[in-house]
């Protein structure tokens, strides 16, 4: 079919740089054959477009299957993972064209224009614009990876920690799906635990936020005893319990598990299992075994999962119906502090899954 109709669309910050950040062809939605070409800059986005039919310029930003829509979105999404700062969008022009002459011309003023992100978005993370590139692709991998960094993002324009998490374990959400590739969360979890402990060397951001806990901050910081009363509630759990310490040997997770030990000692020694996991605690923590990538794994995978379902299931008030910054608030943020620079270093992985 001819692709009679060209269209170009430029979005101008209020940026005074302008140093290209990537430039390129890119797949487009609904077409195996044909791409667009980009070019993103600081201070501008340009985006070229041809198309068999004609679009009314009024309503693209009106409707999210238009696949003109879809490459704003990458691109945008792109430029500000690479800024890592707020640019705000002074306009965005569209111009529908034929090979001969202009045939239609759209501005959208600054007015007129929903900031997709905040005055005060700032990235502390980096990411790796070539490692980001997979976004510009309609591949089921580069959609799922579209969808975590726009979760992200928005997590940025959030100064309340709780929405923050909330936001940031959206983004989390199809990451694990992309790696785990299973049928069930916690299938795609696991496999998610697997792909840590085999391919840790890649933490390079998560790391560092785990590396000088020590073990009284991590068992303080965390409610250890209300995730094992959720995770193992029954003796006929204690099994999954028993493996769920086994498998770990960080000196700073068994410590939090040996001064929880009694809320399930009864359920060990009814199954014959405590002398067995009371040896391997204290095997452990007598050697100091540091293993930062299980504190990762644990924090991320268990623990906020935890965390995560008791405010999605509605099992507890709201958390942004308080009145002040409580204990609550404060784990979240600590928690934040983990998941941010998690989620970067796993887009980062995103050709190792």
């Amino acid at each position: 079919m001819d692709r009679k109709n060209i269209y170009e669309i430029i979005i101008e910050f209020d940026n005074s740089k302008n140093q290209k950040l990537f430039e390129g062809n890119i797949d487009y939605l609904g077409s195996k054959s044909y791409q667009d070409y980009v070019l993103i800059s600081q201070d501008k986005i340009t985006i070229s477009a041809k198309r068999s039919s004609k679009v009314d310029l009024q309503t693209i930003f009106y409707n999210h299957n238009s696949s003109l829509y879809n490459q704003i979105i990458k691109s945008l999404a792109y430029y500000y993972c690479i800024s890592k700062s707020y640019f705000e969008i002074e306009k965005i022009k569209i111009i529908r064209k034929s090979s001969t002459k202009k045939l239609d011309e759209k501005t959208f003023k600054k007015s007129e224009i929903n900031q997709i992100v905040s005055s005060e978005f700032k990235l502390s993370s980096k990411f790796e614009p070539t490692k980001l590139e997979i976004i510009f692709s309609e591949t089921e991998k580069g959609k799922m990876l579209l969808n975590s960094i726009s979760h992200y993002l928005s997590a940025h324009n959030s100064n309340d920690d709780y929405e923050k998490f909330e936001r940031l374990w959206k983004s989390f959400n199809p990451l694990y799906r992309a790696i785990g590739k299973q049928n069930t969360e916690f299938d795609n979890l696991k496999e998610t635990r697997n792909f840590i402990l085999a391919n840790h060397t890649c933490l390079k951001l998560s790391i560092p936020t785990v590396n000088k806990l020590d073990a009284k901050e991590l068992r303080l910081k965390l409610r250890w005893r209300a995730l094992i009363l959720n995770n193992y509630p029954t003796e006929s759990d204690t099994k999954n319990y028993t493996n769920s310490i086994l498998r770990y040997t960080d000196y700073r997770i068994m410590n939090a598990y040996l001064e929880t030990i009694g809320n399930r000692e009864q359920f060990l020694k009814n199954k014959n299992w405590y002398t067995k996991v009371i040896n391997h605690l204290n095997h452990y923590i007598n050697l100091k075994t540091k293993v930062d990538f299980e504190v990762i794994s644990v924090l991320t995978l268990r623990y906020m999962y935890f965390v995560r379902n008791k405010s999605f299931h509605g099992e507890k008030i709201d958390s942004t119906f308080r009145l002040t910054i409580n204990k609550e608030i404060n784990e979240f943020g600590w928690l934040n502090k983990r998941l941010e620079p998690f989620i970067v270093d796993l887009i980062n992985a995103n050709d190792k899954y």
